[in-house]
């Protein structure tokens, strides 16, 4: 029988990775940890199928050093000494973890003039599909917020330049004016001048 069991929250243990490993990581590392009654630890880190590294008989916290980089394997709050426990924990990059989210996580739109977005997880825990779900809206709101702000700074920008060119175009008519009245008001002094013939 297969058993697949996925902590939430209470983690026993934990992979910490050196700063930027989630940025630049290009494949995901899998570590296989066991940890006996006597709080002996082994752990394995595999990628694509290759055996990145092998500790046996340590102790917590555990450093694994890879050609990625050097991990740490260390407990939680949540682990229990003298407990055996076998656990593997997947690490890899955001996008790596957003493609694998991405297959778990359905999105539609009831139709193309509405404004609902049905989401929806299956998973067996329920407070898990419920927080993700939660931090996909809040992070599209966000979003959506800072593209509004953009496309209304646009909009000012358009706005403000036509508005001026509209301006200059009502002043050059009354300038216009101006000198055509001036004109017209010089060649009507002009004809009204008495000739005289000398």
């Amino acid at each position: 029988m297969l058993a697949s069991h996925v902590e939430y929250f209470k983690y026993p243990v934990d992979v910490i990775a050196p700063a930027g490993m989630a940025d630049t990581l290009s494949t995901s590392i899998v570590f296989r940890v066991n940890v006996d009654k006597d709080g002996h630890v082994a752990v394995e880190a595999k990628a694509k199928r290759k055996t990145l590294a092998e500790i046996e008989g340590a102790s917590f916290p555990v450093t694994v050093k890879t050609i990625y980089g050097t991990f740490v394997v260390d407990t939680t709050q949540y682990f229990v000494p003298g407990k055996k426990l076998r656990t593997d924990i997947t690490y890899s990059s955001y996008d790596g973890a957003a493609e694998d989210m991405a297959e778990e996580v359905s999105a539609s739109i009831a139709s193309r003039k509405s404004n609902v977005i049905a989401l929806g997880i299956n998973t067996p825990i329920p407070d898990y599909g419920k927080a993700l779900l939660n931090n996909i809206i809040a992070k599209y709101n966000e979003r959506g917020v800072a593209d509004k702000n953009i496309q209304g700074e646009q909009t000012l920008r358009f706005l403000d330049s036509r508005i001026g060119l509209l301006a200059l175009d009502l002043t050059l008519p009354r300038l216009s004016c101006r000198t055509t009245r001036r004109q017209r008001a010089y060649w009507m002094c002009r004809l009204r001048l008495p000739i005289t013939w000398g």
